[in-house]
């Protein structure tokens, strides 16, 4: 655009087009000094880089023209995220409830917990379950391409028949062979249409704002992500572990340490203590209800919270016998012993 200068002056009819092309597609424009230098004129802004992402160019210099030329040269640093689209196999477990609670309610959990301790009763729960989900899980592979995760086992069949009556009409050459092509061809359209649609819906409804945000971004025609960073060398990190060490650093460096100083004792002393604990069938119950609606990863015991609203009522006695006898015994499972209980702390609006 050796034609136009830089900033663009709506009074003709070619520059009011440029500008609403730079307002629709969110375009800004980078080159910020002068690129044209004549003797005796003045220096003109006549070479423009527009981008959709400030960001995709750093760096920006201004060099000397070649030879005789009196436009400056612009160097600058690109930088590109490229995914190459793959088909990843993903491996999804299904487990059949049924038969998980038809064997927890045949268990005798009185004669397997009769002369055991809390730990033991623990270990004996743990070990009945987990034997019993891995014996009524099987794992079923589907193809999945991560820009279109919409596209499923059935939808690659019809696209890889699509593809076999395009191979078989450039054999024949007849017109039937074609006009069953473009049919076939019309019929996969609507299909992926209908399901790219379809798992927009639900992504919509879903509760997680996570899958929705990373759908948009992988929409992005800008993909959004870490971009390479340099040593305090300057030289570049190749690797995701370096770029993370250098991110940690620039935050202890920014953020002041504070020292903690002894902590205030309290001149309150409790005289009444708890010294008895009534649990209930109907507690547990209640408490692992709770559980289930959360929808949280599971804990050190490797129990989901959809195991635990399936098989609810079948785990509530075992659950309930273990919780007695640990109260009775002063004792904790390892698994409540070795778990974490972080805070997060929200900033004040």
């Amino acid at each position: 655009m050796s034609y136009l200068s830089w900033p663009l002056q709506p009074h003709s009819p070619y520059n009011e087009i440029i500008l609403d092309s730079i307002h629709e597609g969110n375009l800004t424009q980078l080159v910020t000094e002068p690129t044209r230098i004549r003797q005796n004129q003045t220096p003109s802004q006549t070479d423009l880089i527009f981008a959709n992402d400030p960001d995709l160019l750093t760096k920006i210099e201004y060099l000397p023209p070649f030879g005789k030329s009196d436009h400056l040269v612009i160097s600058s640093n690109l930088q590109i995220y490229v995914n190459p689209t793959k088909k990843l196999v993903k491996k999804i477990k299904h487990t059949n409830y049924g038969n998980v609670r038809r064997d927890l309610a045949n268990f005798n959990w009185n004669s397997m917990f009769q002369t055991a301790n809390t730990c033991e009763m623990w270990e004996v729960f743990q070990s009945k379950l987990s034997a019993s989900v891995n014996n009524h899980t099987y794992v079923k592979e589907i193809k999945l391409i991560p820009n279109k995760p919409w596209i499923d086992n059935r939808l690659l069949q019809l696209i890889k028949h699509k593809r076999q009556l395009w191979a078989r009409y450039k054999n024949n050459s007849s017109e039937d062979g074609y006009r069953e092509h473009r049919l076939f061809s019309n019929h996969v359209t609507t299909e992926l249409k209908k399901a790219r649609q379809l798992f927009e819906n639900k992504l919509t409804e879903t509760e997680s704002p996570k899958k929705f945000y990373k759908y948009i971004r992988s929409m992005l025609s800008t993909k959004v992500g870490i971009p390479l960073l340099r040593k305090p060398d300057g030289s570049l990190c190749t690797s995701n572990q370096q770029t993370a060490d250098i991110l940690a650093d620039e935050f202890d460096h920014n953020h002041s340490k504070e020292t903690f100083g002894p902590f205030i004792q309290s001149s309150i002393h409790h005289k009444n203590f708890l010294s008895t604990i009534f649990i209930t069938e109907e507690n547990i119950k209640a408490t692992l209800e709770e559980i289930a609606r959360r929808k949280s990863a599971p804990g050190p015991d490797n129990i989901t919270c959809q195991l635990i609203a399936a098989c609810l009522d079948e785990i509530v006695y075992p659950i309930y016998l273990i919780a007695k006898s640990s109260f009775e015994e002063k004792y904790f499972t390892p698994s409540v012993v070795n778990c974490k209980c972080n805070t997060y702390l929200q900033k004040r609006r």
